[in-house]
């Protein structure tokens, strides 16, 4: 069963959080993009299968640890356009026409991204 608290954060077990956070792999410097040593789909997204979480990349999930839930109708949009990163101070909820509009602009995150 998904769970969220009153905060409207995504609730894994301990044994979960662990599974998960030990992919994780954070820089030194916690602003830059932080890397995920399991799994990608072959778009690219780092990937982590629960049934704790209505999502199976790992973006989608430490989003709603850390941020809070995705609405319905919204996308995560990767402010640094790394789609591996799980960084949750790089991720934005956009409409899916809004994260179309910003990956076909050429300036998409000017300044931001580092690719």
């Amino acid at each position: 069963m998904i769970k969220y608290n009153k905060d409207n954060k995504l609730i894994l077990s301990e044994k979960v959080l662990h599974r998960f956070f030990k992919k994780v792999i954070i820089p030194e410097n916690k602003s830059e993009c932080w890397g995920w040593s399991a799994s990608h789909h072959h778009s690219g997204y780092a990937k982590f299968d629960t049934w704790e979480s209505p999502h199976n990349t790992a973006h989608r999930i430490i989003y709603e640890l850390e941020v809070g839930k995705i609405e319905k109708g919204l996308v995560i949009d990767h402010l640094c356009c790394n789609r591996g990163c799980v960084n949750p101070l790089h991720l934005e909820t956009v409409t899916n026409s809004e994260n179309l509009r910003r990956s076909s602009t050429l300036s998409r995150h000017d300044g931001y991204c580092k690719n």
